[in-house]
């Protein structure tokens, strides 16, 4: 495969084309021309000219004067598409270095604190909202009957905002009769 940035290639906007645009700047190199085929999108050309499709949102951007809209991109239509250098130079706040190496501004990863019950520094019962925690579930494993859902809701008025809205890591306040205890059916013999 030639390479797409080399501006001897046929493909090239050269600097009538990238002047069109208004894009290039005097110490870029000239961006190539490219013809949008059927089915393209910018992640199908990212991907395609730049071997991933982590350049998708700047190719947009550094194209908007030419499509505004990317849904109204049609084939036959040229983009501008410049070398790796100058969409992260241009884009710094997208994020476009690899995951090995220096990613712009992303943020770490905070300490995952597990889900469940525990008691706080004043020993009262709380409980770390998990994935696919509900106040009932709550309520049943905790406090013995899922109708105390509504205790819990109460108690956690200002945190919650609706009964069905619970966010993965909320802390709950629980009355003070719950127990990480839970319930569990005595074995039937089945015969």
């Amino acid at each position: 495969m030639s390479d797409p940035f080399d501006t001897a290639s046929p493909r090239s906007g050269g600097s009538a084309f990238g002047q069109e645009f208004g894009q290039t700047r005097s110490d870029e190199p000239h961006p190539v021309a490219y013809v949008v085929q059927s089915g393209d999108n910018y992640w199908r050309i990212s991907k395609k000219l730049y071997g991933t499709g982590r350049y998708f949102t700047a190719l947009a951007r550094y194209n908007k004067p030419r499509i505004p809209d990317s849904r109204r991109m049609r084939p036959g239509m040229q983009i501008l598409v410049p070398s790796r250098a100058v969409l992260e130079t241009r884009y710094p706040d997208l994020r476009l270095k690899s995951k090995r190496g220096r990613v712009g501004n992303a943020k770490m990863p905070r300490k995952q604190l597990s889900s469940g019950f525990f008691r706080d520094a004043n020993g009262d019962p709380m409980y770390r909202v998990g994935t696919r925690d509900t106040l009932s579930g709550i309520a049943l494993r905790h406090l013995g009957r899922s109708s105390r859902w509504i205790q819990i809701r109460v108690l956690n008025r200002d945190r919650l905002l609706g009964a069905a809205n619970l966010k993965i890591g909320t802390v709950l306040r629980l009355p003070a009769d719950a127990s990480q205890v839970q319930l569990v059916r005595e074995p039937r013999d089945v015969r």
